[in-house]
């Protein structure tokens, strides 16, 4: 299926032509400053998308672009006809290193966890506990959200960590994770489980969430478990709605703050 991200990247590559991957990448996240586009999140030669990435390779594989090797080059027999970005113009006449030194110049944030320069840091010190939801967002903004947060550890508390939207499934988010040396712990016990939803008339969210939250009262070893960790070093704890008051991470965080300590929102 063409979504109109990969639209746009065959649209860039009839401006480029045959490019190496790391420019367009860097062209794609210009691209992204002055039109909808792709999220990006700092790593380690600056910003970078894990869904631009995923995007790329399914074109391959439908054979609609080369993706082997350092190369990225469009297969379409016919150029693309793409809007008039001018701005990509006169990035194209930019070598690669004076491209990333303009990147890393005008968007220092996405320095942060570079190899080659580093113009801005953030403080992974101190303490404490986030939440955090993924509706909405990329794979890319949400860990840019907890790579701006100083995130260390996030704290995945549904019960079934699987998802159809990029990235969200328990196998991708631990490779990120380690990509972006944040840790990745899954607590399913603190997830709702089967036995509550089956149990639970359609749209009475409010009544799911009341019978989940009497069913922490016997893991209060894994809220512990949480608390301590938040005492240490900065962790988010992690599930899908993006309306902490609709998501059983809302009671988890509102009993957290009954025992003293508060759960901000990223």
């Amino acid at each position: 299926m063409l979504t109109s991200k990969k639209r746009q990247i065959l649209e860039l590559l009839s401006y480029t032509g045959p490019v190496n991957r790391l420019r367009f990448v860097k062209l794609m996240f210009l691209l992204s400053r002055n039109y909808p586009s792709y999220d990006f999140v700092p790593y380690k030669y600056g910003p970078f998308s894990f869904e631009l990435y995923h995007d790329l390779e399914s074109l391959s594989h439908e054979g609609s672009i080369s993706f082997d090797g350092d190369k990225i080059e469009s297969m379409e027999l016919q150029r693309r006809i793409a809007p008039h970005w001018s701005f990509i113009e006169d990035y194209s006449k930019y070598p690669d290193n004076n491209l990333i030194k303009h990147i890393y110049k005008e968007y220092p944030f996405f320095t942060v966890n570079s190899e080659i320069e580093k113009r801005m840091v953030i403080d992974k010190g101190g303490h404490g506990i986030f939440t955090v939801g993924y509706e909405g967002r990329s794979v890319d903004l949400f860990f840019s959200s907890l790579v701006k947060n100083g995130i260390i550890t996030l704290i995945d508390v549904r019960n079934n960590p699987f998802s159809r939207k990029y990235g969200f499934s328990r196998s991708s988010l631990m490779s990120i994770c380690q990509k972006l040396d944040i840790e990745y712990l899954h607590i399913p016990e603190l997830g709702i489980t089967s036995e509550i939803r089956k149990n639970t008339e359609v749209d009475d969210w409010k009544g799911m969430l009341d019978r989940y939250e009497i069913s922490l009262r016997s893991k209060n070893d894994l809220i512990k478990k949480i608390i301590e960790l938040g005492q240490d070093k900065k962790v988010a704890m992690m599930c899908f709605e993006k309306d902490i008051s609709q998501c059983h991470r809302g009671r988890l965080a509102s009993i957290i703050f009954h025992k003293g300590i508060t759960c901000d929102e990223i």
